[in-house]
């Protein structure tokens, strides 16, 4: 009997600790489950701000990013795949975080995007511009593909370059863009500077038909887009002078008016004093 009882009392002693074990294990998953969620939310949360940040800021860089020159050193097909990689990067981010961001923030990132992409279509043809000089250097310049200097131009044939270079603008004029004048330009800067290396060894000839395919040149340009900002910048200057000449002048005449009135009044003031002073006098002297 009494090792029935132990046997008893041992049994409920291992059940105890089963339940108490068991509780003890529920309890200590459940606080590592909240734990968890707790930090994968925080996780979450951090990564969504994140991605926005990146998105934002990027976008405001590129923004003000606005003097995009024409640099022949550069290759504008792969800075423009490079450009749309990022962009598509950064958006990828924000959009898969886009369930965690309230409206107001889900507006905003689309309004970024809309405003990126309308000013990325204007830059974008200005890069593809520049892209196009590899293929035009050897038509506008007479020298073999690919070739890093201008180094193929002679004496005996720099002046049938520049015929030609003249040739193709007169062809291509009214199409083009001002990235393309500026494709254009820098290309007929890189002449002059080879012309300007053999300048002693060139003709008399020479030299004089030159510098009547620079003057075409020159005024071509002077016609294109590029010529007529630059001439209505002149203009505005020279009307916002013209007004501040005229302002000036204004401002002197009434300047002018404000103090011959101001002497007229301190005139007219002395006088009266002066005349009352002659009647005290006069008003004693009669008393007298």
């Amino acid at each position: 009997m009494k090792r029935n009882f132990q046997g008893q009392a041992f049994a409920l002693l291992v059940t105890a600790g089963l339940i108490f074990g068991n509780t003890a294990c529920t309890k200590s998953e459940r606080v590592e489950t909240e734990t968890t969620v707790e930090n994968t939310g925080t996780a979450v949360k951090n990564e969504s701000e994140e991605a926005y940040t990146n998105f934002k800021n990027w976008i405001d860089e590129k923004e003000r990013d606005t003097a995009y020159v024409y640099d022949s050193e550069r290759d504008w097909n792969e800075v423009i795949a490079n450009r749309e990689d990022a962009y598509n990067e950064r958006v990828a981010a924000v959009d898969k975080n886009a369930k965690y961001y309230d409206d107001a923030r889900r507006a905003e990132i689309e309004e970024m995007k809309t405003r990126y992409s309308t000013n990325w279509q204007t830059r974008r043809a200005a890069y593809a511009s520049y892209g196009k000089s590899d293929s035009l250097r050897p038509v506008y310049l007479t020298v073999p593909d690919n070739a890093s200097d201008l180094n193929a131009l002679t004496p005996a044939n720099i002046r049938a370059a520049y015929e030609n270079f003249v040739a193709k603008v007169q062809e291509n004029k009214e199409s083009y863009t001002n990235a393309d004048w500026q494709v254009v330009d820098a290309m007929w800067t890189d002449l002059d500077a080879r012309k300007n290396a053999i300048q002693e060894q060139l003709s008399a000839k020479d030299k004089l038909e030159i510098g009547k395919a620079k003057t075409k040149y020159q005024a071509m340009k002077a016609a294109s887009k590029t010529g007529n900002t630059a001439e209505r910048v002149g203009s505005n200057i020279k009307d916002g002078a013209q007004t501040g000449a005229e302002k000036t002048s204004d401002a002197a005449k009434e300047g002018g008016s404000k103090v011959g009135n101001a002497a007229k009044k301190v005139g007219s003031e002395t006088k009266d004093l002066y005349k009352k002073a002659e009647d005290k006098v006069d008003g004693t002297k009669d008393r007298k």
